[in-house]
């Protein structure tokens, strides 16, 4: 019978460790990978590992950790983005031309009024959308429709973002006799506008699939942004933007969307992607949505943010982009 052959630590710590190339795979099905290794084996004193090599080996005296980390290949079961590589290489760096060739936005020949402006973003399609699906959801809630229209939705859009510049602490508030504030109380009546608030919809509940709910929390909201995006988008563009996150606040409790950033002005309130110009006008922009993506790239999630909000610009213009 013969005897085993005796091995080093580094030896068995190599055979152990690379055994099987497939391990990181889960395959390890491998009959000539098995060796025959003990304790004592690992433990024996250098007259004993002398027999075949008379200079003792310094790397007996090393940890086995050094070893393990040493040998571990980088590879991870879970892990669902697999990273590339990259060598660097040392060379000369020659600055490129970044010299902006765009066109850049000119001041109008006369202001608009603020009206004008608004129907530049909410266009009457939108509107038309709005008061559609509107009408036909209080029929589907209510059995009858409440017979909304365009002029009248254009005044509870009105009313919103007057709010926004006169608070007060509730929205009864602008219709009571000691809190009343005429430009809002005048409009419409208190009953209406609240009313209109609970049927107010942006498209038809039954025409979406469920792989469409499930894929999108915004499904409801979805062609109303997809439109105001677009009207976004045909601003032409400043030479300097800027792509970074932007907090609307929002401290209710009915949302899944609902974010909280600490140091923010307003911490809680919904997350927005934004690329904005050096003047401040919004020119593209992504809800986010929580982690519910797994299609992300290598470049983890504020790569593909910045990505996604440049891939909107035209090319050969030689924007600068600060993110």
């Amino acid at each position: 019978m013969n005897r085993p052959r005796r091995l080093k630590l580094k030896e068995a710590m190599d055979l152990i460790l690379n055994a099987n190339d497939s391990e990181c795979d889960g395959d390890i099905e491998s009959e000539e990978s098995d060796v025959d290794f003990s304790v004592e084996d690992a433990n024996v004193d250098g007259a004993d590992s002398s027999d075949d090599d008379s200079v003792p080996d310094s790397d007996d005296d090393k940890p086995l950790a050094k070893f393990v980390g040493a040998s571990i290949t980088e590879c991870s079961v879970n892990s669902k983005v697999r990273k590339k590589h990259y060598t660097w290489r040392k060379g000369a760096f020659s600055p490129p031309d970044v010299a902006f060739t765009g066109e850049l936005p000119q001041p109008p020949d006369e202001i608009s009024s603020p009206l004008d402006y608004f129907r530049q973003f909410i266009s009457a399609d939108m509107l038309t959308l709005l008061v559609e699906h509107t009408n036909l959801y209080s029929v589907q809630k209510n059995g009858r429709a409440v017979d909304t229209s365009i002029k009248e939705v254009e005044k509870i859009l009105g009313i919103f973002l007057l709010m926004g510049i006169v608070r007060m602490p509730g929205v009864r508030y602008y219709w009571e006799s000691e809190t009343r504030y005429h430009p809002v109380a005048d409009v419409i009546a208190r009953n209406r506008f609240q009313k209109l608030l609970t049927v107010f919809h942006f498209v038809d509940n039954f025409s979406i699939t469920d792989e469409v709910k499930a894929g999108d929390r915004l499904w409801k909201l979805r062609p109303w942004l997809e439109a105001f995006r677009q009207n976004c988008l045909k601003v032409i563009p400043d030479e300097v933007n800027s792509i970074d996150e932007m907090m609307v606040p929002y401290k209710g409790r009915t949302s899944r969307l609902k974010q909280y950033m600490r140091g923010k002005p307003h911490p809680w309130g919904f997350k927005i992607w934004a690329r904005t110009g050096v003047c401040g006008i919004l020119h593209d922009f992504d809800v986010y949505q929580g982690n519910v993506s797994n299609n992300r790239s290598e470049l983890g999630l504020s790569g593909d943010v910045v990505l996604k909000l440049t891939s909107t610009l035209e090319m050969g213009h030689k924007l600068q982009n600060f993110c």
